[in-house]
């Protein structure tokens, strides 16, 4: 009965650590692909004035606009 409630706990463990890196994984890609989403919207810019209005309206339809903390330089 002890040995089986110590593997139940470090199976838990290692169950919410795994979801945990894969949650952080999936994050750092969405953050990833809307960055490179904007940076091709600026690059397909022709003017230079409007190539940050074309590079934050992208982040926004992303899902990385206005309020979510995310600095566009």
């Amino acid at each position: 009965m002890v040995l089986w409630a110590l593997t139940l706990s470090v199976t838990v463990a290692m169950v919410g650590l795994g979801l945990e890196t894969g949650n952080w994984y999936l994050v750092k890609r969405n953050l990833q692909s809307a960055t490179d989403v904007a940076a091709i919207a600026a690059a397909y810019e022709s003017n230079p004035t409007s190539r940050t209005a074309s590079a934050t309206n992208e982040m926004s339809r992303n899902g990385f606009g206005n309020g979510s903390g995310i600095t566009l330089t």
